[in-house]
């Protein structure tokens, strides 16, 4: 569906295996995997449910660190 919609729109092709973790096409290593930005194919919600779990606590740490990065940049006076 969507490449048929992207196509109608004349959207340009890219071809990025890493942003996709799909089963079927063998870039699926984990829904911790941080460079994916999607999973593919869940075929029940429980399994989604679980990949989503487990994705969002990995987003969830990296974004503590990237807090903690710029909160202590900061006290340092870095970027002033």
């Amino acid at each position: 569906y969507m490449t048929q919609c992207m196509d109608h729109l004349g959207v340009g092709r890219l071809r990025d295996e890493s942003v996709l973790g799909d089963k079927l096409c063998l870039t699926f290593s984990g829904c911790a995997v941080e460079r994916n930005a999607a999973f593919h194919p869940f075929k029940d919600v429980g399994s989604w449910e679980q990949c989503w779990q487990e994705a969002s606590i990995v987003q969830a740490s990296i974004s503590r660190d990237e807090g903690s990065v710029v909160t202590s940049s900061m006290r340092s006076g870095a970027g002033s």
